[in-house]
């Protein structure tokens, strides 16, 4: 019986998607309390924006699982489409929270609040980024060694989350250096923008398939 490789089994979807939503919902979870601890806009919507990569990744190990089983009488082509009909579901409700986010920001725009405890949110979003950007290479690296259409989703998810951790990160350094206040609502715009667009290419691709 031949063996199987370590390094692909710890490359494969299965995993990559494990590691990828336990990731997200540690740094999710850092990004709550420190948006409530500072009041910081920015901050909250990354958080916002790393719940529904924790979904997504774990919609993407299911979809995985589902979409290797062998055909039977009801799926006489098996499960391959499901990936697709999930990238669907996935584009919808992320197109549907950066709307709200886009609203949310606009009005942090107009009426500005000052950031508290703006250098320990600092240093979080600097630790959350250098995470996030670790997870984008194990990513990357396995959707190459598995030419995996979910893989390839959750490494786009990081991928934005990369730019908006840097975003947030601006706004922050502009907040406690020139004071400018409504950066923190720019930047909800921003992610928002991200995410629209994120949106717009999954469900793009997904009816390419269906």
């Amino acid at each position: 019986m031949p063996k199987i490789s370590q390094e692909n089994n710890f490359y494969s979807p299965d995993i990559a998607t494990r590691v990828s939503s336990a990731t997200a919902f540690v740094l999710m979870i850092m990004k709550v309390f420190v948006g409530f601890f500072s009041g910081s806009i920015s901050v909250l919507a990354s958080a916002l924006d790393g719940f529904f990569d924790v979904i997504v990744s774990l919609f993407n190990n299911f979809t995985y699982r589902k979409s290797i089983e062998p055909s039977d009488n009801e799926h006489k082509f098996g499960h391959g489409k499901f990936e697709a009909f999930a990238q669907f579901i996935q584009g919808s409700i992320i197109g549907i929270s950066g709307l709200f986010l886009f609203w949310y920001g606009a009005k942090k725009i107009i009426n500005p609040a000052v950031i508290e405890h703006e250098k320990i949110t600092l240093l979080v979003m600097i630790f959350s980024i250098i995470i996030t950007f670790v997870l984008f290479l194990y990513l990357r690296k396995a959707g190459k060694k598995q030419r995996s259409l979910i893989i390839e989703t959750d490494k786009e998810h990081y991928y934005i989350d990369i730019l908006t951790n840097g975003a947030v990160i601006l706004s922050l350094i502009l907040n406690i250096f020139f004071e400018i206040f409504w950066a923190d609502g720019a930047v909800s715009v921003l992610i928002a923008f991200f995410i629209i667009k994120s949106s717009s290419r999954l469900l793009q691709e997904s009816f390419k398939i269906l």
